[in-house]
């Protein structure tokens, strides 16, 4: 998921009574949004009083113990290999599972996005493409798997956040798989402006195609994250008719425009929702730039 509204990892957020705050300090029973401010405020019984000096992060009494409906109804049996990993991986807690990210990764595609597995991917931490981006999907190539990448700092938001830009790759990757006959050459900036809102739709939760997994954690986001995702989706509808009025406004328009439509129509979801929703979509105007993050395609 591209994008240049990424929150900072560790600030606490705030939110209506819908969040689930999923970290929960043991010793004050208080919970927090973001891992960062559990570790942050929360302290061992004794500390104080001379007997746990050297206290580290991973000493704090922080567990990750969810409150998000749509999350504990995932994790309502056999969830326990995911709150340790979360546990190792947000929390800084010891542990000797392996590859504690990839075992997340896993747990969530696995338990959110079946038939999707972690197998069926090339998973690797680190940076993606750019210091603005949560995660992306790489198509495969020659038979090989497709490599989907993880900022490390998507484990330390909100899990409902992170399973949704999962959610969000996959969507790229059932468009991947997709075959359409139309080149589009030529108008490659429409057709990824479409896919981008596509899946943006999708991980917003006001997407109505039937693609065989729902986005069920929105409500479980806390206020910054919500507001991202509607900030990515209102620019993402921008870029869409910005990028088919650049085509309308350029000297290959009488060629191109037709291809377009040929292309919308063959692609299931294009016929099936953003037609329907935009009829006006070959003279509709895009405007200015709905902020100035929000860049041309």
């Amino acid at each position: 998921m591209k994008n240049r509204y990424k929150l900072s990892a560790f600030v606490l957020f705030f939110c209506g009574a819908a969040c689930a705050q999923d970290y929960l300090c043991t010793t004050s029973n208080q919970r927090f949004y973001q891992p960062g401010a559990c570790l942050q405020a929360c302290r061992p019984t004794t500390e104080g009083n001379g007997l746990t000096r050297g206290v580290t992060m991973a000493d704090r009494p922080c567990v990750f113990k969810s409150k998000c409906a749509s999350i504990m109804k995932h994790l309502s049996t056999g969830g326990d290999m995911l709150v340790l990993a979360y546990g190792a991986v947000a929390l800084q807690r010891r542990t000797m599972i392996p590859q504690p990210e990839k075992i997340i990764v896993s747990q969530v595609l696995a338990r959110f996005f079946p038939p999707y597995n972690i197998r069926q991917f090339n998973v690797v931490i680190g940076e993606v493409n750019g210091a603005d981006q949560w995660a992306s999907l790489m198509p495969s190539r020659a038979g090989a798997a497709p490599t989907l990448t993880v900022s490390h700092d998507l484990f330390l938001v909100t899990p409902a956040f992170l399973i949704s830009v999962l959610g969000h790759e996959m969507v790229h990757d059932q468009q991947y798989k997709r075959k359409n006959p139309v080149n589009p050459n030529g108008f490659r900036p429409v057709v990824d402006a479409i896919r981008e809102l596509e899946a943006s739709k999708w991980q917003q939760g006001i997407d109505t195609f039937d693609r065989g997994f729902r986005s069920e954690t929105t409500l479980c986001f806390d206020q910054s994250e919500s507001q991202e995702v509607r900030q990515v989706t209102a620019c993402r509808e921008w870029q869409v008719k910005k990028a088919i009025e650049n085509v309308r406004s350029g000297p290959r328009s009488s060629q191109l425009l037709p291809l377009i439509e040929k292309w919308m129509k063959a692609d299931p979801w294009a016929q099936q929702v953003y037609i329907p929703e935009h009829p006006d979509w070959k003279t509709a105007r895009a405007g200015g730039s709905p902020d100035n993050v929000c860049t041309t395609p």
